[in-house]
């Protein structure tokens, strides 16, 4: 059941995924990064950021496991996006559309996409090592896949054009898809508990003391 839904999420969300704002030269990706609701966004990821690393993370992060995660969906948001300008940047200068002394461009979406490449596989790492696999996996995809969803929002405006139809449409097939994850995740749990209880079982009954 959890694989049907998680295929039938996926295409759900394909079929009603509107069509990404293509941005034909940098300066117009440049022009819309600096406009307000992608640097208040920037500001609000960044408050996450600092806040987990030096206050919440020390804390709360071997208690809870949204901590990390929040820190690695907030980074990967801003990823996704650095990776999009990258990419742009590479196209343009190819094509000759960047001037050549403008190349520097590409240097800065490659540094800042490594950075946020290795902060993020860092404290995914730290989350990993606390918590379970089956644990980390559905509230990372969870929370990663939603702030991608805010950041493209706001950057590419996907979401201006959309109809109501197709906008019930994607969130309903992102829903079925989460809870397919969770069925996925809480079915391989219950057959790790079941192979521990029987290990222990095993065990006890290995070591139990012999009469003669």
């Amino acid at each position: 059941m959890g694989c049907i839904l998680c295929v039938l999420g996926s295409v759900v969300v394909v079929i009603h995924s509107p069509h990404e704002a293509e941005f034909s030269t940098v300066d117009d990706l440049l022009s819309r990064l600096a406009e307000a609701d992608f640097l208040y966004y920037a500001f609000i990821v960044s408050v996450i950021v600092i806040s987990i690393i030096f206050f919440l993370g020390p804390r709360y992060g071997n208690r809870y496991v949204s901590v990390y995660v929040a820190l690695c969906s907030a980074v990967g948001s801003l990823t996704v996006m650095a990776c999009k300008g990258l990419g742009l940047a590479i196209r343009n200068s190819i094509t000759g559309v960047l001037p050549a002394h403008d190349v520097w461009i590409i240097a800065i979406f490659l540094l800042v996409a490594v950075a946020f490449i290795c902060l993020q596989m860092n404290y995914l790492n730290k989350a990993l090592d606390v918590f379970d696999t089956s644990i980390v996996t559905p509230v990372y995809y969870v929370m990663f896949t939603t702030m991608v969803i805010v950041v493209s929002a706001i950057l590419f405006r996907e979401w201006a054009s959309m109809e109501v139809t197709s906008i019930l449409g994607a969130s309903c097939g992102f829903g079925i898809t989460i809870v397919a994850i969770f069925l996925l995740t809480s079915s391989h749990k219950e057959k790790l508990a079941q192979s521990f209880a029987s290990s222990r079982e095993y065990g006890s009954n290995h070591y139990l003391p012999r009469t003669v």
